[in-house]
């Protein structure tokens, strides 16, 4: 009980800045070691062991008191950062082990901990500021941002750090450099300290389109729906970019996009016209006979594993993109693509279903197994209910 009370005040004390401490996740924002907040908790103990133990207090209850438990949290932070700069007994050993990691790494955590209090003011309003940015919002961002900077100059861009690492959608963080900026030009946040984070989303749309590109069918549905997700993922990223920054033609970042642009429409069309190809051979037809308008099912040999896992694969892409589809141009090859494929799967689904009736026992089991294929392509070309229905007509046949 009194370890779990003791993490519980230092996660407090140290929580805006907790998201900065763990391996790199590589979206260019900075890492320090996991167990700095247990270091710098223990030296902590040492120099101020009053002001650890009222944290442990205020901490144990559900909601502190106004002011009070903030206050007391910000002085720990304020006094750990003291203690970086100062390399006093305590804190010595951790600063030069965060300089260790990298050039002037305890100066700039030491940086980070002086604005962890507005950080920390902050980052209960975050939620509803991402949701809902309207001017009282933007005004009450400016504001946050002012306080960061009268702590030092460069402090508000320590609190973008710190806020940045908390947001799961990185790309969100325009939304804020827009209020504080008041919707700027493209030139004006890029020549600006802002601009490392406009940097770090469109490298993050790279790594998106690059994985959709990278998408491997044999891999399965899972691999499919991710690449489908990290399309929507990058087409969210244009929209955020554009509503946040006045972005220019021929500027640096708005022919980055353009290109960015173009990259992933050609990556998924070229997706679109595999899916089609990849339905086609999963669910084999016979050639037309002479007179026939159309080919039949071929049910001569169950399906194959490998070719339904490719087309569960490329239909889970066409599934997942299904939102983002008209916000970057691939809305019609997408419609397009979903369009002919209900239409051949229904009837697929029609002409199994005439072989089942039809009696015979040597194709009974097979037609069932490639309709319970065609079912499952279904589902993800249109949806579920289309599906359920395929699989209800089975079950009755």
């Amino acid at each position: 009980r009194v370890e779990c009370e003791d993490r519980r005040a230092r996660a407090a004390v140290f929580g805006p800045l907790l998201p900065l401490c763990g391996p790199d996740r590589g979206d260019g924002r900075p890492a320090y070691p996991r167990d700095l907040p247990a270091r710098l908790w223990r030296a902590l103990k040492l120099k101020t062991p009053r002001g650890v133990e009222a944290a442990v207090i205020i901490s144990q209850r559900l909601a502190p008191p106004d002011g009070g438990g903030s206050a007391i949290y910000d002085s720990l932070c304020r006094e750990a950062a003291a203690g970086l700069r100062d390399r006093s007994e305590d804190f010595a050993a951790i600063a030069e082990a965060l300089d260790a990691t990298g050039p002037g790494a305890a100066g700039a955590f030491a940086g980070l901990l002086d604005v962890a209090p507005v950080a920390r003011a902050t980052l209960q309003r975050l939620p509803e500021w991402m949701n809902h940015m309207n001017e009282d919002a933007a005004a009450a961002a400016r504001l946050a941002f002012k306080d960061a900077t009268q702590v030092a100059e460069d402090a508000g861009l320590r609190l973008m750090e710190i806020l940045f690492a908390h947001m799961e959608e990185p790309s969100r963080i325009l939304r804020l450099i827009c209020a504080v900026m008041d919707r700027p030009g493209e030139s004006y946040v890029a020549a600006s300290e802002m601009s490392c984070f406009g940097d770090r989303v469109l490298a993050d749309i790279e790594a998106r389109i690059a994985e959709v590109t990278a998408l491997d069918p044999d891999a399965g549905l899972d691999a499919g729906a991710r690449a489908g997700r990290a399309a929507s993922v990058a087409v969210a990223q244009f929209i955020e970019f554009e509503r946040g920054v006045e972005l220019a033609p021929k500027g640096p970042w708005g022919q980055r996009i353009s290109r960015q642009k173009r990259a992933l429409a050609a990556a998924v069309e070229s997706r679109l016209k595999q899916a089609q190809l990849a339905a086609a051979q999963a669910l084999p037809m016979k050639a037309k006979a002479r007179g026939s308008v159309r080919g039949l099912p071929d049910v001569s040999a169950d399906p194959e594993p490998r070719l339904v896992q490719r087309g569960l694969a490329l239909l889970a892409f066409l599934d997942e993109i299904r939102g983002a589809a008209a916000a970057c141009g691939f809305g019609r090859p997408r419609a397009e693509t979903v369009e002919v494929l209900s239409a051949q799967l229904d009837q697929y689904v029609e002409d199994l279903l005439d072989l089942i009736h039809s009696g015979d026992p040597a194709l009974a089991p097979r037609a069932r197994a490639h309709l319970a294929i065609a079912a499952e392509f279904l589902g993800l070309v249109t949806d579920p209910k289309a599906a359920e229905v395929a699989r209800r007509r089975a079950a009755a046949a």
